[in-house]
């Protein structure tokens, strides 16, 4: 598991350090400076495996914009690399140029310090899923099995319910889906072709005649819920990956119970998890008296950087997490207005 992980120069961070523990949570106020974290860690992760041209990049959920933006715009601050130490037992520090002289000009790792093996991060990527193409039923995936916006899950999930070792995962995400109260049961159907990519889905509350249906009529949280569980219990997807607004599409009651099944799911299958949020009821479901769990407030200060800190309970909560973070108590919150 990666420890720890310190960004340096990179957009508006300009010297981060984020401790880790197996599920992370960032939260704070919009253009804090989240998504640059969780692109900085991305572009450690291309130096990792020497893919630094900006197809690498997009492939991993970086946002593509000129060389000279990647980098700090901050007054009296001139810096041409990005430099990303990142650590478990062991110690690796990749320092990222760009160099404008070389034909074509291109960013080029320099691994500074490097003790034992690599760190496993090479296949971290952010998923930011996307309703539209999510449901999207075609096998059209640059990111094998799972794409960034929700790309190619029908096709794997036709794939894992066909395979005698899949059966089981398969099993495990119609299992949990039945945290949502009115899903009962979801099967491939026989018979279709090689390109056809469906799922009929049971709902308990339909008659008998009417109850099934296919993934173009159910709601998004479905969606986004059946990616998730299928991210963190397969054994094909990374390791160590981010989630963007994670909320997205959930009842905030829901929110609270999801976050909970997810961080139970990446204990069992040993993920490492980052994820962002804007919904203050995930933090409810969070246990941050486990130090697998960790909730880091992200924000800018007076000169612009961004900065974390980690918020460590001492003796028992008066209020809810959530309560906390509204009320201003963890910061994390607009103070313009």
């Amino acid at each position: 598991m990666i420890t720890n992980i310190n960004i340096k120069n990179y957009k508006s961070v300009v010297n981060v350090n984020l401790p880790l523990g197996l599920f992370n949570l960032l939260i704070g106020a919009n253009g804090c400076g989240k998504s640059n974290i969780l692109e900085g860690i991305a572009i450690g992760a291309a130096a990792s495996s020497d893919k630094l041209e900006y197809e690498y990049f997009a492939n991993r959920g970086i946002r593509i914009v000129a060389p000279r933006l990647m980098l700090p715009a901050f007054e009296e601050m001139e810096s041409d690399a990005i430099t990303v130490n990142i650590k478990n037992a062991k110690d690796v520090v990749f320092d990222i140029r760009y160099n404008k002289d070389a034909k074509p000009a291109r960013w080029e790792a320099e691994q500074v310090c490097y003790k034992d093996a690599n760190p496993d991060i090479s296949q971290f990527l952010i998923y930011s899923l996307e309703e539209s193409t999510l449901r999207k039923a075609d096998d059209s995936n640059r990111t094998y099995p799972l794409g960034l916006h929700g790309e190619g899950l029908f096709p794997y999930l036709k794939n894992l319910a066909q395979r005698a070792d899949g059966i089981a995962i398969f099993d495990e995400i119609k299992e949990n889906l039945k945290i949502l109260d009115w899903f009962d049961d979801m099967q491939v159907p026989s018979g279709q072709l090689s390109s056809e990519f469906n799922l009929k889905l049971k709902d308990s509350y339909l008659s008998e005649t009417l109850n099934t249906f296919d993934q173009r009529s159910t709601n998004e949280g479905f969606l986004y819920l059946l990616f998730y569980l299928t991210l963190i219990i397969s054994d094909e997807t990374p390791q160590f990956f981010a989630i963007e607004n994670i909320d997205t599409a959930f009842n905030p009651k829901l929110c609270r119970e999801v976050t909970r099944r997810l961080i139970d799911l990446a204990k069992k299958h040993n993920k490492q998890i980052i994820a962002t949020t804007h919904n203050a009821a995930v933090l409810d479901g969070m246990n941050l008296y486990d130090d697998d769990i960790r909730l880091h407030v992200v924000r800018r200060t007076i000169d612009g950087y961004t900065k974390t800190n980690r918020v460590v309970l001492k003796g028992e909560m008066s209020m809810p997490l959530s309560e906390a973070w509204q009320k201003g108590f963890i910061g994390g919150l607009p103070d313009n207005f």
